[in-house]
This record gives structure tokens, C-alpha cells and sequence, in this order.
């Protein structure tokens, strides 16, 4: 069976996650409605029927009201339940609206035929029809196959209603009120029930086609905005990360089934300077084959001028993600982190690219292949290219870039005479931060920080962290932080073997994997629990021009 893009986009992992958040806010609501009415219905037995109260539950329609509540929600908490396939979401929203409609249907069966049950389920059902087709995203033919599946119960049970009733007392009740047919008392049961079938009928096929074309409409609407959302071959999902040099979402290529995320620049910091270090950006990355780096796919600009390019998708814990929730990290997986980053560092430093802003949220570790704690080093966007044809004017002159916490005492004093010696600094603070849980120095502001990183010796980590830290490693981080350049390793390539003799037996494939499937899994669904709280609000879509507008 041939997929194509459109399909692909229906089984992406966002649209995945907004159906299962849709589908429960659909069963979550009509439980809450129908849990309300039953209470409405309990109280009016309790205050205006006499023992009411103490036989209300006891009655059948009362007894079915509460069983299709019951399913309703039981639903609800089914499809929250962690991560759910899109089949899964699916069956589960089928089942239990299928069953609590069913149930709602019974209800009228203990209803008084004089009270027109049919009618009020009728009503039920239309209005939990009509907010599906808001609230779940749907194609219309599912929708078609809902409203013909409940259409059988429906003229079933309201057939069965009216055949059993009494034609001549009906129709003397009738006659009192005025509402009875000339002549009904003469009517057979069959063609007494056949008009309140053909009645249901009627009415549940209107409900059913203005409920299709809503869904139509809506399923249409959104698959238009994904349409005009596309950069190229790849269409933007949710926004997932935002830096200094651009905005980072989700995507999806229209026929590769990889996972990628694209990186905008946004459209308040387009100019020739910005634009032309984006791209910068993109093709020294690109040159970078490291596995320990991240790969860079494919890169771009939109016909109304938007600068883009495509990445691998990483699914992990950045270092940060990983201290703010587990705190110091033991000295075995700190070594590896470093050796890691260090190994990519070294392959960039060869091609005369100096990061500038290493710091632990541009360090992501993840799972790939089937080993765990695999580190990649994120975001050259502020490479600076140290061959001697570079363009100044594109780093700036005397400009200070990077991160207060994590920039090396030249990168504040003479950024111009950076080099790889900085980044090997940055990746000492990393390494610091990850065995204390606490930044290399701390300070009110930045200039504080900044000072200190000038003037003051970093207290080892052992007197920092209250307990001993491997020797070896520890002398390696203090001479990566050394204020002088010429007193540091004098390449990515050196650190390297030194990380080597840093082995620790404190750490292993074992712990972990162990620890990617508790602490990780824990990491990752807050993380996407907050992205999924902000939404993706940053994307603009302009039907009209075909434009996609970032800010």
C-alpha cells in the first residue's frame, strides 16, 4: 500500500499526540455533562418526589444514565494513560462513545411513551455528534460511519417504544391535549410506531449530515494550514526549541520517514548580517560528520525569504534537563559526556570551526542505535571560523558572544583571540556542572560571573560537592579551566586521551538503561507536557501569500 505524504501526516507523532489530547477532552467532557445531568435529575427526585431520593437509583433510566457516564469517563482516563497509538486512541474513543450512546438509547425504553424519550435521546446524541465533529480531528467518512452505526439503534428502539402503547388510551390523552391525529384510534400498532421511527429517522439524518460536513469542513481547514505550513519538502509540526539565532519545530519530510526538526530565522532578526551567519551556521555544520555532532539534513529559504534548515530530530535530555531533575551525575557518566562532546569538538577544531557556546543546553544525550547516553553537541550558531580568509564582520569585532556561566576568561577580555582552548573551558564548566549540580561560579548578574571567570580560582569539585571525585578526572577539569590558554590542553584532540585515563567503574551500559527508562521517560514526558501547555503559538500561517511568519 502506497503512503503518501498526507497519510504520513495523520500517523506523525503530532498529530498522534493532539488526537489523543482531543479525544480525551471529548470523553472527558460528555462524562462531566452527563455526570451534571444526573445529578440535576437525583436532586430533582430528592426535593420534589416523594422518596425519591431512596429509589431514584434504583430506577432503569437512572441506572443507564449512570452507566453511560461511567463509560464516558472510564474512557477518558483510558486514553490519558501515557502514550496511547494512534489505532489505540482511536479504538478506544469508538468504544466507549458507541457504548455510552447505546446506553443513552436504553435509557428511553423507561422513559413514558407520553414523555417522547425518543426525543430527548435524539437531542443527547446530536449534540455529543455535533461535538465530536468539533473537537476530534476526523475525516468524514469515519464521522458517516458513526451517525449510519448509531442510526440502527436509534429506529430500532423508538419502533419498539411505539408499537406496544395502548392506541385508543393514547389517542383519548391526546384528544385532551389537542395534539391527536382524526382518526388515530383506528390506526394498527404498526402504523401508530411507524411514525415516530420515520420521525427519528428524519431528524437523526439531518443531525447526521450537518455533523459530516462540520467534520469536512474542520478536517479540510486543517489540513489546508498544514499545507501552507510546509518549507520545501517538510512540514512543520510543534514548536519544540528557541535560541538566540532562531526558532526550532518538529517536521516532517513529505516522503522520508525520518524524524526531523527544521530551525527558522525569525522574521524580526532577518538582515544581510543575520541571514548571511545563519547560513554560515548551516554549512559548517553541515561539513561536520562526527556521530557525536548533529547532522544536518537539508537547508533553505521560503519564497517570501525565510531562512531554514533541517536537522536530525533528537528525542532526548539535555544536560540541563538531566541536572534540574536528578542532580550531580556520577563521575563515570560525567567522563563519557565529556569524552563525547570532546570527540565531536575535536573533528569541528580540525576544520578551523570554534564552537563558542558550549554549555549544558547545547549537549543532548539520547538513546540511538540501542546504546544509551549518547552525547551530541547542538547548535553552531556561533561558530566562528578561524581560517585566515573568515570574514570579520560576520562574528563581529570585539563582540562578546556565548554564555556568562560557561565563557572562557579571553572569550570576556579579547573575544577576537578566541580559539579551540575556549571551547575546551566551556566543556570543563559542563563537566563541573554535571559532577556538583551547581554552575562553575555563581553571581547576581553576569558581570559577577564574568569577573569571576577573570579573577577567581575554581574551588575543586570534591571541596564543592562535600565528597571525594576521582583524582584523575578532577585534575583534568581544573587544568581545562585554567585562566591562561597555554596552561589548558592544547587540543579537543588532547582532552580526548586524557578523558581516557579518566575511566570510572561508577557508570555502565547497564545503569544506563536502567536510568533511561525511569528518570529519562520522566524527563521527557514533563518536557512534552509543557511544550504540549505553551502550544505552538509562534506559527503564523497567511493563507492568502502562502507565507509563514515565525516570531
Amino acid at each position: 500500500m502506497r503512503t503518501g505524504p498526507t497519510d504520513y501526516l495523520e500517523h506523525s507523532e503530532d498529530s498522534r499526540a493532539f488526537l489523543q489530547a482531543r479525544v480525551g477532552l471529548f470523553l472527558g467532557a460528555n462524562g462531566l455533562l452527563g455526570f451534571g445531568f444526573l445529578l440535576y435529575r437525583w436532586t430533582m427526585l430528592a426535593f420534589f418526589v416523594e422518596d425519591g431520593h431512596a429509589h431514584g437509583f434504583r430506577d432503569g433510566s437512572m441506572l443507564t444514565h449512570m452507566a453511560a457516564t461511567a463509560v464516558f469517563g472510564a474512557g477518558w482516563w483510558i486514553v490519558r494513560r501515557g502514550r496511547r497509538s494512534t489505532a489505540a486512541i482511536r479504538t478506544i474513543e469508538a468504544i466507549s462513545f458507541l457504548i455510552a450512546s447505546a446506553m443513552y438509547i436504553w435509557m428511553t425504553s423507561y422513559i413514558p411513551r407520553i414523555g417522547r424519550g425518543d426525543l430527548i435521546v435524539l437531542l443527547i446524541l446530536t449534540f455529543a455528534m455535533f461535538a465530536r465533529s468539533m473537537f476530534v480531528p476526523s475525516r468524514a467518512k469515519l464521522t458517516a460511519l458513526y451517525c449510519g452505526i448509531l442510526a440502527v439503534p436509534l429506529a430500532i428502539n423508538t419502533f419498539i417504544m411505539y408499537y406496544g402503547v395502548d392506541v385508543a388510551v393514547y389517542a383519548r390523552f391526546s384528544e385532551i391535549v389537542g395534539q391527536a391525529p382524526v382518526g388515530i384510534e383506528d390506526w394498527s400498532p404498526l402504523r401508530f410506531a411507524m411514525g415516530p421511527t420515520l420521525e427519528t429517522i428524519a431528524w437523526w439524518t439531518s443531525s447526521s449530515a450537518l455533523s459530516i460536513a462540520t467534520t469536512s469542513v474542520i478536517y479540510g481547514l486543517r489540513k489546508e494550514v498544514r499545507e501552507q505550513a510546509r518549507l520545501g519538502q517538510y512540514t512543520l509540526g510543534s514548536k519544540i526549541g528557541e535560541g538566540g539565532m532562531g526558532i526550532v519545530y518538529r517536521a516532517h519530510h513529505a516522503m522520508l520517514r525520518r524524524p526531523t526538526a527544521v530551525k527558522l530565522l525569525p522574521r524580526e532578526k532577518i538582515g544581510n548580517h543575520s541571514v548571511a551567519r545563519f547560513e554560515r551556521e548551516v554549512q559548517h555544520t553541515a561539513e561536520l560528520t562526527h556521530p557525536n555532532t548533529i547532522t544536518i539534513y537539508d537547508y533553505g529559504r521560503t519564497p517570501d525569504g525565510i531562512f531554514y534548515y533541517a536537522m536530525e530530530f533528537l528525542d532526548g535530555c539535555t544536560l540541563s534537563d538531566i541536572v534540574d531533575f536528578d542532580g550531580p551525575q556520577p563521575a563515570g557518566r560525567v567522563v563519557q559526556v565529556l569524552l563525547d562532546a570532546a570527540s565531536a569538538l575535536a573533528e569541528a577544531h580540525e576544520k578551523q570551526l570554534i564552537h563558542r557556546d558550549i554549555k549544558p543546553a547545547n549537549i543532548m544525550l539520547i538513546v540511538q542505535g540501542g546504546i544509551h547516553d549518547v552525547a551530541k553537541v547542538l547548535d553552531f550558531g556561533l561558530v566562528k571560523t578561524v581560517a585566515p580568509e573568515a570574514s570579520s564582520s560576520l562574528t563581529g569585532t570585539n563582540l562578546i558572544t556565548g554564555t556568562p556561566q560557561y565563557m572562557a576568561p579571553e572569550a570576556i577580555s579579547d573575544p577576537e583571540k578566541i580559539d579551540g582552548r575556549s571551547d575546551l573551558y566551556a566543556l570543563a564548566a559542563v563537566g563541573y556542572y554535571l559532577l556538583v549540580g551547581e554552575h562553575l561560579f555563581e553571581g547576581n548578574n553576569a558581570v559577577e560571573v564574568c569577573s569571576a571567570h577573570l579573577y577567581t580560582e575554581p574551588t575543586p569539585p570534591s571541596e564543592r560537592l562535600g565528597e571525594p571525585v576521582p583524582p584523575q578526572l578532577e585534575r583534568t577539569l581544573l587544568r581545562c579551566l585554567a585562566k591562561d590558554p597555554d596552561d589548558r590542553p592544547q587540543s579537543a584532540a588532547e582532552l580526548v586521551k586524557e578523558l581516557r585515563a579518566c575511566a570510572n567503574d561508577d557508570w555502565n551500559d547497564e545503569l544506563a538503561r536502567q536510568w533511561w527508562a525511569t528518570r529519562g521517560e520522566e524527563i521527557r514526558a514533563h518536557r512534552a507536557s509543557e511544550a504540549v501547555s505553551a502550544g505552538a503559538g509562534a506559527l503564523t500561517v497567511d493563507p492568502g501569500h502562502r507565507s509563514v511568519a515565525v516570531g
